[in-house]
């Protein structure tokens, strides 16, 4: 199965567990540091970075989460959460969006912490 962008920040949300919390510079290093490692065993790098004030950078990642919520997502991300479902959404001052195409509890998340992501 090839992976894409959406496959490894819905899994980086799968992995951190049900009720975690990342800001837009966080989830920004989380990837990076996915992509340096493992990414090569699963069909990567998935990401651009490029050096920036607050570290490793790659625009597209906003762009890609945005491009999950729908043509109706709100122009500001506030936070990247995972529901206490393990269902990863985005807070924006606007409310919450899943970023799963499922129901709750989200089958992607919950098959990547059952099946694993290889």
């Amino acid at each position: 199965m090839k992976r894409n962008r959406e496959d490894i920040i819905v899994a980086a949300a799968a992995a951190a567990g049900p009720g975690a919390w990342f800001d837009p510079i966080q989830l920004q290093h989380l990837l990076f540091l996915i992509d340096g490692t493992v990414s090569h065993r699963i069909g990567g790098p998935f990401f651009r970075f490029e050096p920036h004030d607050y570290g490793p950078f790659d625009g597209a990642i906003h762009g890609v989460i945005r491009g999950m919520m729908g043509p109706a997502a709100p122009p500001t991300t506030v936070l990247f959460h995972t529901s206490a479902t393990g269902c990863p959404m985005l807070v924006t001052r606007g409310g919450r969006r899943c970023l799963d195409r499922c129901q709750s509890p989200c089958r992607t998340t919950s098959g990547v912490r059952r099946d694993g992501f290889a």
